[in-house]
C-alpha cells in the first residue's frame, strides 16, 4: 500500500488529474485538494463542482462530469465521501472525466470550455489506446497518421506556431502509443 500524499504540514491530499494540452501550464494539469487531519469530508460531487469552476465549465455542463478512481477502475458516485482518513490510507488519484457524453447532434450546443475539455479527454484516450473499436477493427495506418496530422495542425493554431515550427514538432506525441513501432510507421 502506498503512503498518502502529504503537504508540508503532513496533511493527506487528494489529487484530481485533468486532461490538458501538450503545452499546458502546470496549474492546468492537476488540482490538489488538501484535507486537514480534523476529518473534513468532501462529497465527490463537491469536488466535481470545484473542478468545474476552476475550468470555467457552464453550470449545466458540470453535471455531465464525474470523478474516476484510476486505481480502482471505477466511478465515484456523487454522494461518495472522500475524507482525510481515506486519503491517509492511500494516495487518492482521481481523474475528472466527462461521464455522460451527449448525443452527437447536441455536442455543438456545449459551452466552449466543456467542448475543449471533451476534446482533450478524447485525444488523451486516443493517444493512450483507451478507445476500443467496434468489432475489433483496427484503424489503418493512414487514418491514424491523418488524425495525428490534424491534431498537430490544431495544436499549432491554438499556440500560434508558424509552419516551420509545426514541421519540427514530433508527430509521435499525436498518435497512439501502441503504434510507435518501427514496423508500423
Amino acid at each position: 500500500m502506498r503512503r498518502a500524499k502529504t503537504d508540508d504540514r503532513g496533511v493527506g491530499a487528494i489529487r484530481i488529474e485533468l486532461y490538458h494540452d501538450l503545452n499546458a501550464a502546470v496549474e492546468e494539469q492537476a488540482l490538489d485538494f488538501s484535507i486537514d487531519v480534523g476529518g473534513q469530508v468532501y462529497a465527490a460531487e463537491d469536488l466535481c463542482t470545484k473542478v468545474a469552476k476552476h475550468l470555467r465549465l457552464s453550470a449545466l455542463s458540470a453535471y455531465l462530469f464525474a470523478l474516476f478512481d484510476t486505481e480502482e477502475g471505477e466511478w465515484l458516485s456523487p454522494d461518495r465521501e472522500v475524507s482525510s482518513q481515506n486519503a491517509r490510507a492511500a494516495t487518492k488519484c482521481l481523474r475528472f472525466r466527462m461521464r455522460f457524453i451527449p448525443a452527437v447532434p447536441k455536442i455543438p450546443s456545449l459551452d466552449p470550455n466543456t467542448l475543449r475539455y471533451l476534446y482533450l479527454q478524447c485525444r488523451h484516450d486516443f493517444v493512450h489506446d483507451k478507445i476500443t473499436y467496434r468489432k475489433s477493427k483496427n484503424i489503418g495506418r493512414e487514418h491514424l497518421l491523418g488524425l495525428g496530422v490534424i491534431d498537430m495542425v490544431r495544436h499549432g493554431k491554438v499556440y500560434g506556431f508558424n509552419m516551420e515550427k509545426l514541421k519540427n514538432m514530433d508527430p509521435i506525441e499525436f498518435i497512439p502509443v501502441s503504434r510507435l513501432t518501427l514496423n508500423y510507421l
